[in-house]
């Protein structure tokens, strides 16, 4: 009988940690993105923990203040995973690096040649100045006018139970991991009880901006019971939206809570 009452107060308190607002710090998976740009706790799950940092870099680490329940690393499918967004973000980002150099050679002005003297009997030709080169393009990167990004099989006010599986749909353009500049392609990103970023800079990456930047077009994510915004944003290699803006208009979804 002791034993019986010791489990059922241990449920209890479990229960009472979980529902505190604590508990969000105290979910298994911590995201740690490049860079030392920030870090974010709050991930129930690997897989959503990973979709934060997949194509703009980072890493998923279990939570220290999550206690002995959730000692160990990840599954070693997830850690290929792992290796192959890194190798991806290195090869995007020297391939960044060379397309800067490259604008900086083609914007620097050209030496003008120097003038011959003058041929007697002829007036000396004004040197050419050089033309200079364009500025790189900056702007972003152009859409298909017909293109759309939609949730598949989740309608506004949709009542739903957690983890969710929720399915990407596109048409008009294609899907292309982060890093990889193919024309009238991008990747998918899921806003969640947020707003809308800045659209002339790269996606935030934070519990509440997940990126795809593999190329997935779905996912499982964990929500606390209760109403949450959700909201799909389309975005070019470097995670910023396209012109015109490919983006899902905003539904409302009801988590129910576990019985």
């Amino acid at each position: 009988m002791r034993h019986a009452l010791m489990w059922v107060l241990l449920a209890i308190i479990a229960l009472a940690v979980e529902r505190s607002p604590a508990a969000a710090q105290n979910a298994p998976w911590c995201a740690y993105y490049k860079g030392g740009s920030g870090t974010s706790c709050g991930f129930q799950t690997f897989e959503q923990c990973l979709a934060s940092v997949s194509g703009v870099g980072g890493t998923c680490n279990r939570n220290p203040l999550a206690g002995r329940s959730y000692q160990g690393g990840p599954p070693a499918r997830s850690r290929a995973i792992i290796e192959q967004q890194r190798a991806k973000a290195r090869e995007a980002q020297k391939a960044r690096q060379e397309q800067k150099a490259r604008a900086r050679r083609e914007a620097a002005p050209q030496k003008e040649p120097a003038s011959k003297p003058a041929t007697p009997g002829k007036p000396a030709t004004p040197p050419v100045a050089a033309t200079p080169a364009p500025p790189a393009n900056t702007a972003r990167k152009p859409a298909d006018k017909d293109a759309r990004v939609y949730f598949v099989g989740l309608q506004d006010g949709a009542e739903i139970s957690s983890p969710a599986t929720i399915v990407f749909g596109l048409t008009g353009m294609g899907v292309a991991p982060a890093g990889l500049d193919n024309p009238n392609t991008g990747h998918h990103h899921l806003l969640i009880d947020t707003k809308l970023p800045n659209m002339d800079q790269p996606i935030p990456s934070d519990f509440n901006h997940l990126h795809f930047g593999a190329g997935q077009t779905e996912t499982t994510v964990t929500l606390q019971p209760g109403k949450h915004i959700l909201q799909l944003l389309f975005a070019d290699d470097n995670h910023v939206p396209h012109n015109p803006l490919v983006m899902s208009a905003p539904i409302t979804v009801t988590v129910k809570a576990a019985k």
